[in-house]
């Protein structure tokens, strides 16, 4: 007998189909993801496991190099000019990455689950789902259960020879416009942070008061130009006629593989910014000064405007330079390189490991910031956020791997001894009860009781231990070490691949254990240090051990 196979959380309405079973634990709710009735119903589909993700990896790293030649000679068609796949590659990230992580994800799970005797559960999407218009909203659209339901729907059409589906509705643009721009409105008005400070624009004269001057301008600029360009021209007038002509000319053969599944969509799918809307951003600009040097943290990632301008002044040769985003054990490899290929310099918080980068130094900033703690009582654990649907290939948490993240959370709390059990803390991620991730709270609440849940910020939340557990080799364990409060880090080292840079130095803190990679180890050492955890973190060995993890990670000493 076939197995009925959910592909999302979608279910069918009045119709109750016997023998049915999910592709994923997406394809449950978040009540039922810890439901052990429910888990068994969760067919062993194709998963980014350990063992095959670097093969994975590496496969879609040099198929998107590949493609980035591609769009970018047909974008030169388009728009007809002349630009190198270096410019295009600025304004297509991170979407680019993401989406063909997305897309062989998803093609990956079917291709698995076809082998088996399984018949898929096809349903119509009662909502429609309008182009992609913005490269930033493409992570909100990878989470949905009506993108993603189409997605694996489409693949079953291609693959089969199906009429495949119109994705797009293009007529219901204009009744949702007006609200669309008040809600726009209300946010520029009344939002507090959503443009804080997070890029310098520098010239490499910036000490002289004239460029002091324009630097600020400049800021002032692209701040401006950014809010009325996401105001005006978010939603564009759609061209199926040219992104469908394009489509027709890189499919070269009618094999019903992933590498042309992947073209068939690219040029439906390729942002609104990038197709329709480039030349509208493009001539709103205004070059108020040059800058020879133009360094970036984050918005290099989801600022359009401030992507033409870098991708501008890489045409000019000028430099343009990024800052890492967070600090602490960095990962295998990390959004194909994107930052290390496409900018002349990388500045980062961990030591040197790739051809641009340069550490930051004696960054004692670090010193205001954590000041002298109180001491707590408390043993915190911090938790993570995990995305429903994966949305890029990461050496990190993902969907298949939310059970055992929080079986090793449940294991740190239950071997605790009565007397831990009453301190104990658990700070949740601030995401996690978003829409866009899996929501664990209602399982942390059975585990440790509401009244034990902190969503204070971090800073608070260390101000109140007296032991700090992180779960995660990334930026709040590195926080958690600058604190100088007792910090242990229990993870999956096989979930959380890191760079080959730092194993030596993970295997140091292994040793002294500042690290463990399973629960039971973890436990014994809590229960030796509980009543005196100073006297082993405060040691000789125990302290040049820290200083070094901090020389090495954040340049602090």
């Amino acid at each position: 007998m076939k197995k009925n196979i959910y592909l999302t959380s979608l279910r069918l309405k009045n119709k109750n189909l016997k023998n049915c079973y999910f592709a994923g634990v997406w394809g449950l709710n978040d009540t039922e993801i810890f439901d052990k009735n429910k888990n068994k119903k969760i067919l062993n589909s194709y998963q980014l496991n350990p063992s095959d993700l670097s093969q994975t990896y590496f496969f879609l790293e040099n198929f998107y190099y590949k493609t980035i030649r591609k769009i970018s000679t047909n974008l030169n068609k388009i728009h007809k000019t002349n630009l190198n796949y270096k410019y295009w590659a600025i304004l297509l990230s991170p979407w680019l990455q993401n989406y063909i992580s997305v897309l062989y994800d998803r093609w990956k799970i079917l291709s698995d689950l076809e082998k088996k005797k399984t018949n898929f559960i096809r349903l119509m999407c009662e909502e429609s789902i309008t182009p992609i218009n913005n490269s930033n909203d493409f992570f909100a659209l990878s989470q949905s259960n009506y993108f993603n339901q189409y997605i694996f729907e489409d693949i079953l059409d291609f693959k089969k020879k199906e009429n495949r589906k119109n994705f797009y509705n293009l007529k219901n643009k204009k009744k949702s416009l007006l609200i669309y721009y008040l809600i726009k409105i209300c946010k520029i008005l009344f939002s507090t942070d959503k443009f804080k400070v997070t890029n310098l624009y520098l010239d490499v004269n910036f000490n002289k008061k004239k460029n002091i001057f324009l630097d600020i301008l400049r800021k002032i600029y692209i701040k401006f130009v950014t809010k009325i360009n996401n105001l005006a021209f978010k939603t564009y007038k759609y061209d199926l006629g040219i992104r469908t002509k394009i489509t027709a000319n890189i499919l070269k053969n009618k094999k019903r593989n992933f590498e042309n599944y992947f073209y068939s969509r690219l040029f439906l799918d390729v942002p609104g910014e990038i197709i329709e809307g480039y030349n509208i951003h493009k001539n709103t600009r205004i070059n108020l000064v040059k800058s020879h040097y133009t360094y970036s943290m984050y918005s290099h990632f989801d600022n359009y405007s401030l992507k033409l301008y870098l991708a501008e002044r890489k045409i000019k040769k000028d430099k343009i330079i990024c800052l890492e985003h967070g600090g602490s054990f960095p990962h295998y490899r990390m959004n194909f390189n994107f930052e290390e290929n496409f900018f002349d310099k990388k500045y980062t918080w961990y030591k040197k490991y790739f051809k641009n980068h340069k550490k930051i130094q004696n960054f004692n900033l670090f010193q205001k910031y954590f000041k002298e703690f109180d001491p707590g009582d408390k043993i915190i654990i911090f938790g993570s956020v995990t995305p429903r649907y994966l949305h890029k290939i990461i050496f990190s948490r993902t969907p298949s791997n939310i059970l055992s993240k929080t079986k090793m959370i449940r294991s740190l709390f239950e071997n605790m001894n009565n007397e831990q059990k009453k301190n104990v803390m658990f700070k949740p991620h601030p995401s996690n009860n978003s829409n866009l991730y899996i929501n664990t709270l209602p399982e942390f609440e059975k585990i440790f009781g509401q009244e034990k849940l902190l969503f204070e910020s971090v800073i608070s939340t260390i101000n109140k231990a007296k032991i700090l557990i992180c779960t995660t080799p990334e930026t709040t364990f590195t926080e958690c070490m600058l604190s100088n409060k007792p910090t242990i880090l229990v993870y999956d080292s096989k979930i959380y691949k890191r760079h080959n840079i730092c194993k030596k130095l993970i295997n140091e803190m292994k040793k002294n254990k500042i690290i463990f990679f399973n629960t039971e180890e973890a436990s014994k050492h809590l229960n030796r240090i509980y009543q005196d955890p100073y006297k082993w973190y405060n040691s000789a060995k125990i302290k040049n051990l820290r200083k070094k993890f901090l020389n090495e990670a954040v340049g602090y000493y």
